[in-house]
């Protein structure tokens, strides 16, 4: 949440006279040899131990804040019952000619209850710049501060904000920004609106191919007006987001939909956080993400075996050497990650490996039903043949099927076999 600021004051530059002593003057050292050792040696003696005044200019406007902000998708609702409520608020401050120096930000909430915090600029030796954790710059002109707040546990309930920022530049003017209302947060013990009976279902999800839905229950209690909606927060690779008006069912509890996305990487969904909003503006926040208790809401994909090959057929069990026709090789087939790539091998009466083999990629992957393969077995010498199958998965899970060395697992329904004739 980004809040821009409204207006933005010019600077103004103010006078102040100062008085210079020549022979105190700090000058660099080549300006110095062309002063001392140069022509105007004689005209620096003549005015030895005089002074002189002159208007120097300095920055009386304070700097300017372009704009205050919590993370990005971040929790809004928390739970302060327990535990203080830490955020971390992002300011951009700007001063084009003395620079950014240091800041108080004040937070306001019900029953004129605040909290105050400072920041301040940090140099180091090689002119890099930090105003808060983790927050490097170059210079203070145009600088981010991140600014640690911490709410502390019981404040009031209600709706907080940033009310007030105080900048100061380094030549000691101030800009004071008072009556603001950035950023809200709201704040519950969860004393008015509350819910129970959390549960997500189900628990374990087949998402390696498609994306699944998942079903988030409670039970609200004390809520005024209705439900106006529903928050919830998880961990990546599921989808959160916001529910309007959901419905209420005869026995008090309300449902939401969490979307698991799909894939190999998509090992788990976690609820992180819910936040319940009623019809009268009443909250109630739960789980980590909020503040409070983690909430144990989890489900995991279904766990990956290697793809299975039921049955495998060739088109014709007899071909004449050198027959350039292509035979097709049928495969039924299950998987749960998903075949992506099926091979054959071909191998002669020895057990040797004739010199064919060939693979097939699948885009979209099989879960399931048929695949099929090309084979030419008119290119070889007359023989026997035997043909030895592998399927690899989207995981990377591979079965091998057939090999007349007895590597791999037997062919279902007895070896694929073939026959090359000379005529």
């Amino acid at each position: 949440m980004w809040c821009a600021h409204g207006s933005f004051p010019l600077h103004r530059l103010g006078t102040v006279q100062t008085t210079f002593v020549p022979g105190l003057l700090q000058t660099p050292d080549y300006i110095r040899h062309l002063v001392t050792g140069g022509p105007g040696r004689d005209k620096l003696a003549a005015i030895a131990g005089t002074s002189f005044t002159a208007d120097e200019l300095v920055d009386s406007t304070g700097p300017n804040y372009e704009a205050v902000s919590l993370p990005s998708q971040s929790p809004v609702d928390f739970d302060d019952a327990a535990a203080p409520v830490d955020l971390t608020y992002t300011v951009e401050a700007t001063d084009p000619e003395s620079g950014f120096y240091k800041g108080t930000l004040v937070l306001a909430g019900p029953q004129g209850q605040t909290v105050s915090t400072d920041f301040a600029v940090q140099f180091d030796a090689l002119g890099t710049t930090e105003c808060g954790p983790d927050s490097p710059n170059w210079g203070s002109n145009d600088i981010i501060c991140a600014v640690p707040v911490a709410i502390p546990p019981g404040s009031a309930a209600g709706t907080w904000s940033v009310s007030q920022l105080k900048l100061t530049n380094a030549a000691g003017a101030v800009a004071n920004y008072r009556k603001l209302a950035l950023d809200p947060i709201t704040l519950t013990q969860n004393a008015v609106l509350s819910a129970s009976g959390f549960s997500m279902t189900p628990s374990v999800v087949d998402n390696w191919v498609n994306q699944q839905n998942l079903t988030v229950t409670m039970t609200p209690a004390g809520a005024q007006g209705g439900i106006a909606s529903v928050t919830v927060d998880t961990t990546p690779w599921c989808y959160d987001g916001t529910t309007n008006q959901p419905a209420v069912a005869a026995d008090g509890t309300l449902s939401v939909t969490v979307r698991m996305f799909q894939g190999p990487s998509s090992k788990s969904c976690q609820v992180t956080g819910i936040a319940i909003v009623d019809g009268a503006g009443d909250v109630a926040a739960y789980g980590s993400a909020n503040n409070g208790p983690a909430l144990n809401l989890v489900s995991t994909q279904l766990p990956d075996t290697a793809p299975t090959l039921l049955s495998a057929a060739l088109g014709t069990t007899s071909v004449v050497h050198g027959d350039s026709q292509a035979d097709t090789l049928t495969m039924n087939v299950s998987s749960i990650a998903g075949i992506d790539q099926s091979t054959y091998s071909i191998y002669d009466s020895d057990g040797s490996w004739a010199g064919a083999s060939a693979s097939k990629n699948y885009n979209p992957v099989v879960t399931g039903g048929t695949i099929t393969l090309s084979v030419y077995p008119g290119s070889l010498a007359p023989g026997t043949y035997t043909i030895a199958l592998g399927l690899n998965d989207a995981n990377q899970l591979g079965t091998g099927y057939g090999a007349p060395n007895g590597v791999n697992t037997p062919m279902p329904g007895g070896p694929l076999q073939f026959t090359v004739t000379a005529s």
